[in-house]
């Protein structure tokens, strides 16, 4: 059985804990606009920070496991709980945290992208905050048992910690960059960006196929309770249909949609020829190649955000300013399949040819 004393440091211990996830997730917050970056050195850490970050969140699934069996199963053993608990905030959670910054550092130093540093910002963070769940409810748990003391008063009945859950499935995930890899996240994000373009094209090609009701039928929906009267009179949805008669808002809509599906297909060809032969190792021997990669990929994260807007001044009818956002879409475009229209070693392939063809038709 837990004595005083132990309860007592084990609710100690949980307060001091939970400050500290605070700070490291203080720590993990995205950066904000002119905050610096960590200095990169000549002297990098030759560390896997990938492979250290799925090993260690294999070993805090184990530590997690082992705290809710302690917590779950009587006697409540204060002094197990307690070496758990620092186990995890002193060896585990410090780990990640190591990881993360050998990554900063790195995308610092252009010897690792962007991207992967803000990807691992985010899955530590996400299992940070999970495991700060976990500590709050060791500590009413900690609490209860401290009341109860001498008491006799029955242990309250728990089926299992809603919290391990969420620290398993944020462990999985953060483990899961190990296997993807630099080039494998750099894929899936780019694969994501295109599923959105197309998502796009979908959505606008309905719009224009709806048919737009008249004003008897518009009138007579004023007032009543059906759900899609509801979401047009607070806002929700639009309720600008394209005229059937406005032959030039349809002619470039069309044009629009054509060449949207073109850009698409400019992704697939970056995944293709560029992405999936990036090389990490050549690339930190050559930091130019992760500046390029970076500025990339910038441009293709923004494209999806422009086509949003495009679809925005569609559905306001407004040609003007979907012919205006649309043009700085296909500008970027074309600065995207330009910026790498050479392999990462300067030469001329398959790629390169296409590309041209490629700028060639979205300047038309």
């Amino acid at each position: 059985m837990s004595t005083k004393p132990d309860l007592t440091a084990l609710v100690e211990l949980t307060t001091t804990t939970q400050a500290l996830l605070t700070q490291f997730l203080s720590t993990l917050s995205p950066p904000s606009a002119g905050s610096s970056a960590p200095s990169p050195t000549d002297q990098q850490p030759n560390i896997d920070a990938l492979s250290l970050l799925k090993d260690a969140s294999s070993l805090l699934k184990a530590h997690t496991t082992k705290l809710s069996l302690l917590l779950l199963n009587k006697p409540f053993t204060a002094t197990a709980i307690t070496r758990v608990l620092r186990e995890i905030t002193n060896t585990v959670i410090p780990a990640m945290m190591s990881g993360h910054q050998i990554v900063a550092v790195r995308s610092s130093a252009h010897t690792a992208p962007r991207i992967v540093e803000a990807e691992v910002r985010g899955r530590v963070r996400r299992v940070v905050s999970a495991v700060q769940e976990e500590v709050a409810e060791t500590r009413a748990m900690a609490e209860e048992e401290l009341q109860r003391e001498g008491t006799g008063a029955q242990k309250p009945k728990r089926d299992a910690l809603a919290s391990t859950g969420l620290v398993w499935e944020a462990c999985d995930a953060l483990a899961e960059l190990q296997s993807m890899g630099v080039v494998g996240l750099v894929v899936k994000k780019a694969e994501q960006w295109r599923a959105t373009l197309l998502d796009a094209v979908e959505e606008l090609k309905e719009w224009s196929e709806e048919e737009g009701e008249d004003d008897d039928e518009e009138d007579a929906g004023v007032g009543s309770d059906d759900e899609d009267s509801m979401d047009e009179m607070f806002g929700g949805g639009s309720d600008k249909k394209l005229p059937k008669d406005d032959k030039e808002l349809r002619e470039q809509l069309e044009k629009v949609l054509k060449k949207v599906k073109t850009v698409a297909v400019l992704y697939q060809a970056l995944v293709k020829r560029r992405l999936k032969a990036y090389s990490v190792s050549a690339a930190s021997e050559d930091k130019s190649q992760t500046e390029k990669l970076d500025q990339l990929l910038d441009i293709l994260s923004s494209i999806p955000d422009q086509i949003d807007e495009v679809a925005s001044a569609f559905y306001d009818l407004d040609g003007e300013e979907a012919k205006k956002v649309f043009a700085d879409c296909c500008g970027n475009a074309r600065k995207a399949a330009d910026l790498v229209k050479q392999n990462w070693e300067g030469k001329d392939d398959e790629f390169t040819a296409w590309s041209a063809k490629f700028v060639e038709a979205m300047s038309t």
